[in-house]
């Protein structure tokens, strides 16, 4: 590794640290932009003074630089600075601007885009602030680059209220939009004007739609294998559930248009280019105009930008007649890619972007001499005893190592990435991407194809989509072969020491999670939405591969709502449920799915043991749901009632001795906590959890604090904490923790 630095120089390495310094220095250190300019200053005079130290100096203007546009883009971002004076203020204000994104349809109802205001009106003042916010937007549908004007309050960005929650706001933070503007449903917005946009953008994006449109000719029934064209070629995720197999096998990376799709793209247009016989001087210009039109029409996103800019550093030293160093170029790419935004050093795309190219230029060559030289013949066998059927051979075994050490690179490149954000480890990603990145190569042409046969007739481009269809189907059958192999992956679980129980924070549902001696159980499933966004992500983070079990206490949706998808996506090895379905509708739906399935869903019982040191109670007015359940762990108990009329039927029929409890869940928000004083009395919990409601918003009256605090019990309110975990040590003791800080 010494040698195969010595051997090159490779400035923009050097750069390139030091610039990430700089960027680190400021995140943590949080210093005024005055004061690294100081420091800049200060630095540069000491220079023209010694006149020494000419290197070092350089480093040190360059972190110092960095640090500043790092405190420009984020600490002393105009967006912060307006949304601590217009944010929360419930005033409405008349905001202009141009749309800057592609319109969002989240739900059904529910439109979303970032514009670029220029002008704000707000408390008879007028502001022109240019910075970006984002919409929810009711009235007629706008498009990029359309002018619009709306009348709006602006809020900060909610905060997650859940452990597995995606953090909206800490990612909005780092495009720089810091404001929401939330719009009155009476009063709809309107389009002043239309193509205000960056053209060569409105043009990529009426490309790409055309695009799409191309490559459903012909097999528009097949919405499976469309999802998947359009995801390996355009980036376009469509259909999510059909990628789980793609993320168990370490594939995944076929959807997200990168290094992998820009090579891929280049080496098509090259070979095209060749075959017309063109000039490199020619070649060159036409491949770059290609290249940096495909990475605009795919969404401009990381990987891509960052693969544009290392092939065309690549392509310009063709022309120039200067040897490519790759390190160098990657280098230089990650440099340019953080002079425009350095808040790209802490997105999940730049890191995994960059680790893998990494890993793949310090780490193939070594790789492929290692595996060739299995396949090389014997140096002192005279070349006419080598057949040709050898030769082929040998030549065929040579790709196959190059593929394997590409892959090999790629999955070490690949591993703290994944293992820290997805915490899994896939292990047969490592033959998965042998076949597959062929496989992707060949649906990457076909596809180019159909697309350039669509410009003269739809039948044309129905003619390659069919023949893509084939490769796709391989594709996805090679992907779920190694799926479905034994160890094809590996979640990364790290269970708590001693008993953990989190409570959710569901508006009108109810989920909570039990850990125990690395058993997780899941009680109630909230609703499919609160589960597919939450509870799964959170199962994910905790490694978890296959639940101990599901227990449902209720049958209404904001219970079992999720719990179809759990029994999907996490397997439950045990399922309980009430005995008395009811009417629910989702609840005989899950019932449906359990016998699809060929899962058991057993009679709720009294009692439930969910390791040997936690087990459950179950309490129900003659055996109906809802159900009221205490869970002992240890010497300390968790009572959960789950509605007004439980806790009354618990008050008149149950003994002390069986409500006796350290800390109790009211699952419903009580108009007044004064009505369940009685309850109260005689459970004697030490601690007690309110959930947030729709309807009931606020603190809790003073009668109703005096009251809590003259039976000594500590109040933890869902609207403030958001999620709380308890954890029992030993000797019974019960720590809590909240998830909302602030």
């Amino acid at each position: 590794m010494v040698n195969f630095f010595n051997k090159k120089r490779l400035p923009f390495v050097g750069l390139l640290l030091v610039a990430m310094v700089g960027v680190l220095f400021e995140e943590i250190f949080q210093w005024p932009s005055w004061s690294l300019m100081l420091g800049m200053l200060g630095v540069f005079a000491g220079w023209l003074i010694v006149r020494r130290w000419r290197l070092p100096i350089c480093f040190l203007l360059v972190m110092l630089f960095f640090g500043i546009v790092h405190a420009w883009q984020w600490e002393e971002a105009p967006a912060k600075r307006l949304a601590l004076l217009l944010n929360n203020s419930n005033s409405t204000m008349l905001v202009r601007g141009v749309v800057t994104s592609e319109v969002k349809h989240v739900g059904k109802n529910h439109i979303t885009f970032f514009i670029k205001t220029e002008q704000l009106e707000w408390n008879f003042r007028t502001l022109t602030p240019n910075v970006t916010m984002l919409v929810h937007w009711e009235g007629v549908l706008p498009a990029y680059g359309d002018l619009v004007s709306l009348r709006a309050t602006a809020q900060s960005p909610s905060l997650p209220k859940n452990p597995g929650e995606f953090n909206k706001a800490a990612w909005l933070a780092r495009q720089e939009v810091c404001t929401e503007l939330m719009m009155d449903p009476s009063e709809p917005g309107k389009i002043v004007s239309s193509n205000r946009g960056f053209f060569l953008k409105r043009w990529a994006i009426a490309w790409r739609e055309r695009a799409e449109k191309l490559l459903e000719c012909g097999i528009e029934s097949d919405q499976a294998v469309v999802s998947v064209i359009k995801g390996i070629v355009l980036g376009v995720k469509e259909n999510e559930t059909l990628l789980d197999d793609f993320k168990l096998t370490g594939t995944m990376h076929l959807f997200a248009v990168s290094g992998l799709h820009v090579g891929m793209m280049v080496m098509m247009i090259w070979f095209f280019l060749k075959l017309l016989r063109l000039s490199l001087r020619i070649a060159v210009p036409v491949t770059l105009v290609f290249l940096f039109s495909y990475v605009m029409i795919t969404g401009c996103h990381v990987g891509s930008l960052r693969a544009g800019v290392m092939a065309a550093i690549v392509l310009i030293g063709f022309l120039l007649e200067r040897r490519p160093q790759i390190l160098n170029n990657l280098a230089a790419a990650a440099f340019l890619l953080l002079l425009f935004d350095t808040n790209l050093l802490f997105s999940m795309g730049w890191q995994f972007s960059f680790s893998v190219v990494l890993a793949i230029v310090l780490l193939t060559s070594p790789l492929e001499k290692c595996f060739g030289k299995y396949f090389e013949f014997d140096p002192f066998l005279p070349k006419k005893l080598i057949t040709r059927w050898q030769q082929r051979w040998q030549h065929i075994a040579k790709h196959v190592a190059q593929l394997l050490a590409v892959s090999i690179a790629a999955w070490i490149g690949a591993f703290v990435p994944t293992a820290y954000y997805f915490h899994q480890i896939s292990f047969s990603a490592l033959g998965a991407n042998v076949i597959a990145v062929p496989l992707a190569f060949l649906i990457m042409l076909t596809a180019l194809l159909s697309i350039s046969a669509g410009l003269l007739t739809s039948s044309g481009a129905a003619i390659f989509n069919n023949a893509n269809w084939v490769f796709v189907k391989m594709l996805i059958l090679v992907v779920h072969g190694f799926a479905l192999l034994p160890w094809s992956s590996f979640s990364l679980a790290f269970s708590p020491a001693h008993p953990r129980i989190t409570i959710f924070d569901f508006s009108e549902a109810q989920a909570i999670v039990m850990q125990s001696e690395g058993k997780i159980w899941v009680i109630n499933a909230a609703r499919t939405m609160q589960a597919a966004k939450t509870l799964v992500p959170f199962l994910e983070q905790a490694g978890v591969s296959h639940l101990e079990g599901l227990v449902l206490t209720q049958t209404e949706a904001g219970s079992v709502g999720g719990a179809s998808l759990l029994l999907e996506k996490e397997k439950p090895r045990f399922i309980f449920a009430p005995s008395n379905p009811g009417r629910g509708i989702q609840f005989h739906q899950f019932l449906k799915s359990c016998q699809s399935s060929h899962q058991d869903c057993m009679p709720l019982p009294r009692r439930l043991n969910f390791s040997k040191e936690c087990w459950g109670e179950f309490f129900a007015p003659a055996n109906m749901p809802p159900f009221a359940f205490n869970i002992h762990c240890s010497q300390e108990n968790i009572f959960i009632v789950p509605n007004s009329s439980v806790a009354e039927w618990l008050f008149k029929t149950a003994s002390p001795e069986v409500l006796s409890a350290d800390v109790l869940y009211f699952a419903w928000r009580p108009t007044s906590l004064l009505k369940y004083e009685p309850l109260l009395e005689k459970i004697k919990p030490k601690f007690l959890i309110l959930p947030e409601s729709f309807s009931l918003h606020g603190p809790i009256f003073n009668e109703e604090q005096e009251m809590l605090k003259r039976y000594n019990i500590m109040l933890f309110d869902q609207e403030e904490t958001g999620a709380v975990t308890i954890e029992i040590t030993n000797g019974g003791r019960v720590q809590f923790s909240i998830f909302k800080k602030n």
